[in-house]
């Protein structure tokens, strides 16, 4: 199972990571899956 953290990193900064959640902002979500950006 992947977990994705999309907070930005100023709202993990200030609430804490997610353990074993990946975090990619939502504004990076589409340039991080596409394999071709």
């Amino acid at each position: 199972v992947l977990v994705l953290d999309v907070r930005d990193a100023p709202e993990v900064e200030k609430s804490g990571k997610v353990h074993g959640a990946v975090n990619v902002s939502r504004g990076m979500l589409e340039f991080r899956a596409d394999p071709e950006s």
